[in-house]
């Protein structure tokens, strides 16, 4: 789940167009030159609002150009990458996606009571998801955010070897963690890991201005997509 709430200062680039991300001849030259979204921005005393656990890197394809930051430090260590334009991801900075608010009552109370499912082998079924204790009618029995996300626009104009170059990097720049939860994953049809991984557990996110990602959220994936053939 990325939550979105507003602040009160939008922090956006302003550099002139030698800071933007590379043109086509400028990427061949210096292809990690992209800008960092939340350090580039227009109340100098605000150096940083996200820490970017890695160099950006970026892929230019029919000129539009998509570059992948990661956070190490987002929800707590869960971690974050981000396959989008610098203007998506700017805007999710300033609407403060990145911001790790306290969970509100109904989480603490939730965490307190513990697991509502578990994950389980069902005979016959392969896994099915089974409920730990009583579920009262209404209850949120998972809150999830997400691992990856993917610009649909850099998935459909990258070529294939330059997209799963940077997805695979998107993925080796997470938590150890995160990352080992990633590689446990069901995976469908596919020669190619990140295919086969991204192609059975992914969902549609909406961003920006309406610009559609797709977002692997590894706890719904793990709970709703258990069976390649026997859904639960």
């Amino acid at each position: 789940m990325v939550r979105l709430r507003y602040v009160a200062v939008l922090i956006v680039s302003t550099a002139a167009a030698s800071n933007s991300c590379p043109s086509r001849a400028e990427l061949r030259q210096r292809p990690q030159s992209c800008p960092l979204p939340g350090q580039i921005g227009i109340v100098p005393e605000i150096k940083s609002i996200v820490d970017w656990s890695h160099p950006p890197r970026c892929a230019e394809s029919d000129g539009s150009v998509s570059c992948l930051f990661t956070s190490s430090a987002f929800r707590n260590g869960h971690g974050i990458s981000l396959i989008a334009s610098t203007t998506t991801t700017a805007d999710l900075i300033g609407s403060g996606a990145f911001v790790d608010a306290r969970d509100p009552p109904a989480a603490q109370k939730r965490k307190l009571l513990g697991p509502a499912y578990e994950v389980v082998d069902v005979p016959g079924k392969r896994k099915g998801v089974v409920a730990r204790r009583k579920i009262r009618r209404g209850e949120i029995i998972m809150v999830d955010v997400p691992a990856v996300l993917i610009s649909t626009e850099f998935l459909a104009a990258t070529k294939p070897h330059h997209r799963r170059r940077l997805m695979k990097q998107a993925i080796a720049q997470l938590p150890e963690e995160t990352k080992a939860r990633m590689h446990a994953l069901s995976r469908g049809a596919g020669q190619h890991e990140v295919d086969a991984i991204f192609g059975t557990n992914t969902n549609t996110v909406t961003l920006g201005k309406e610009e559609v990602h797709v977002g692997l959220f590894i706890e719904a994936a793990v709970s709703f997509f258990v069976s390649d053939d026997e859904p639960c």
